[in-house]
């Protein structure tokens, strides 16, 4: 079976208390990147997760990400 690639758009308390360290550590799963509207939010995430740090538009484009986890208000 071949992972899920997914990417985090937002590092909002949800995301980095459940979501992240969930998604990184199921087997089907293949954390690819985190965006953050700071990258001195998502860039230590990045890290810790061996991910990429990306800004919001190349990770919803980026050709290896089959799916994206967006814990963001409703209005953004």
């Amino acid at each position: 079976m071949q992972k899920v690639r997914f990417g985090v758009l937002g590092c909002a308390s949800i995301a980095v208390r459940s979501m992240i360290p969930s998604l990184f550590r199921h087997p089907d799963v293949e954390l690819v990147g985190i965006a953050s509207r700071s990258p001195a939010k998502s860039e230590p995430m990045a890290r810790e997760y061996a991910c990429t740090p990306m800004k919001y538009d190349d990770l919803v484009g980026h050709p290896d990400i089959d799916a994206v986890y967006i814990p963001l208000p409703n209005a953004l």
